[in-house]
């Protein structure tokens, strides 16, 4: 996992000390139960905009592991359960997308999610 993706998960979640001790939580719950940094859209948007290289990096590492695209692999987010492919998509891509917002959301919840997976394996 990329070291930078784990250091601003840590920082976002008020320092890897804190992250650690909610890592379990995260993982059984997922990140939509609210965890520090990562509850509210204008916090998880800026996370995802200033970190999106390393989330879109591991996210495609993980589709090809599955043997998936990324769009697969993006769509089927528990957050997107209501969205066609497309509006992920479009939300991902198009800067004006009215879905941006929650896409974005939904990466960052990713990230939380995959850092913290990372942390207990650690």
């Amino acid at each position: 996992m990329n070291k930078k993706l784990i250091n601003a998960a840590a920082k976002q979640a008020g320092g890897l000390r804190n992250l650690s001790a909610s890592a379990n939580d995260i993982i059984n719950n997922g990140a939509a139960g609210g965890y520090t940094g990562f509850i509210y859209y204008d916090d998880t948007v800026a996370f995802t905009k200033k970190n999106l290289v390393p989330i879109m990096q591991h996210l495609n590492d993980c589709a090809d592991d599955m043997g998936v695209s990324a769009l697969e692999l993006l769509s089927g987010f528990n957050c997107f359960k209501n969205m066609s492919d497309y509006e992920v998509f479009d939300g991902l891509m198009n800067p004006d997308s009215g879905d941006r917002q929650t896409v974005y959301n939904g990466l960052a919840w990713f990230a939380l999610e995959e850092v913290a997976r990372h942390i207990i394996e650690e």
